[in-house]
């Protein structure tokens, strides 16, 4: 890192991420729906292992893959499919806004959720992330 403190924001609630440990959460809530800060820990052992002037990518695809679980309140999204793009390095002292929604997927069974990152107005990382649907999976046991 460039010598930039970054504040560590607030998370938000692990098992609405995906995660059981507050440490591992990348997302701060906003008021807008579906739509959270990126969260940087620059201590934390796995995203930030080494110094870095950016947002290492690895966050940006974990960040994709809370997202997709925080859409979906109280179901477990596990993806089994990610396309993603890097569009430019997103910065460590500017604000970036995580955006997703859950988008029609190829099979019914499917789960589709995108994923958008902003920076300064601008869309630095793009994802797309598939996952069975255990909703519809449950649905069909209990009939």
């Amino acid at each position: 890192m460039n010598g930039v403190p970054v504040p560590l924001l607030p998370a938000v609630a692990p098992h609405e991420a995906g995660r059981t440990s507050e440490r591992d959460v990348v997302l701060a809530p906003t008021p807008r729906q579906s739509v959270w800060q990126l969260r940087l820990d620059t201590g934390h052992p796995t995203f930030f292992g080494r110094p870095s002037d950016h947002v290492p990518g690895i966050l940006l695809l974990e960040a994709a893959r809370q997202a997709a679980n925080a859409v979906r309140p109280g179901r477990v999204f596990l993806p089994v499919s990610l396309e993603a793009a890097f569009l430019r390095y997103v910065e460590l002292d500017r604000p970036c806004w995580i955006e997703a929604r859950i988008v029609p997927a190829d099979t019914r069974s499917t789960t589709r959720v995108e994923v958008r990152a902003t920076q300064d107005g601008e869309t630095v990382f793009t994802g797309t992330l598939d996952s069975p649907d255990r909703t519809e999976e449950a649905q069909g046991t209990r009939s």
